[in-house]
């Protein structure tokens, strides 16, 4: 992720794995980034959206308070 004019990019990068600690993670959460894995897209997403907004084709991942894009950073809907 890196910091911008008017947001954050936002790329994935190498992959791992890490061992979820019993009730240590929100079950409705991990449904919903499984679920987005399973896309197969996440080399899309362009951006973290922390600004208000309801979700929206473009939300590879969409949670309160933020959202990982398929939208570049200043891209308007």
């Amino acid at each position: 992720m890196k910091r911008v004019p008017g947001g954050f990019c936002a790329r994935f990068g190498e992959r791992c794995a890490i061992q979820a600690l019993l009730g240590g993670r929100d079950p409705a959460f991990q449904r919903a980034l499984r679920e987005a894995f399973e896309k197969g897209s996440e080399d899309a997403v362009r951006s973290l959206r922390m600004e208000p907004h309801a979700p929206e084709p473009a939300c590879w991942l969409h949670a309160e308070g933020y959202c990982l894009s398929t939208r570049t950073v200043g891209e308007s809907s």
